[in-house]
């Protein structure tokens, strides 16, 4: 039995940390990772997520509507002054691409190909991982990608690529 896992990249004007430490919390994810994500001469600073959903299931909406949440949650903490810290969702399918736009404003979205998005994307070292606890009101939270090397998650490529026009 196959799984296929997808992946989207959430951006944060706050702090990363507290953003993976939410997004972990989330059920449908299964992974994070803190890194940066670069496209062309701008480098965004973001949490890559990773969650499976099979064919008719609905997933990312669930994880689209706990960004939304976080950010209003967060409005009013100490924002990073980085220009890389950003309200952004980093979409790398169609069905993907579609949904952000129904549930974030359409300035929140941004699409990226699924054949370059691993190329683009490095995460940090370990230290700078899960540098803060999950506050889940469970203790199944997911991992995070680099501290727990997780094998056999292998990300779909045979997803309709975004189109990012």
């Amino acid at each position: 039995k196959k799984m296929w896992y997808h992946e989207m990249y959430f951006g944060s004007p706050y702090n990363q940390g507290d953003l993976e430490a939410f997004l972990r919390c989330v059920p449908e994810v299964k992974g994070t990772a803190v890194g940066d994500f670069a496209d062309g001469a701008k480098v965004y600073r973001v949490v890559k997520t990773v969650y499976n959903e099979a064919p008719g299931l609905d997933k990312v909406s669930n994880i689209l509507k706990a960004y939304k949440q976080y950010l209003a949650d967060s409005a009013g903490s100490i924002t990073c002054v980085d220009s890389g810290c950003v309200k952004m969702a980093m979409v790398t399918t169609a069905k993907q691409k579609e949904k952000a736009l129904m549930i974030l404003d359409a300035d929140r979205v941004k699409c990226t190909p699924v054949t370059r998005s691993d190329s683009q994307f490095t995460a940090y070292r370990p230290m700078k991982q899960a540098t803060k606890s999950p506050k889940c009101s469970s203790k199944s939270w997911a991992k995070n990608l680099v501290l727990h090397r997780t094998t056999g998650m292998k990300v779909s490529r045979s997803a309709k690529p975004c189109c990012c026009r």
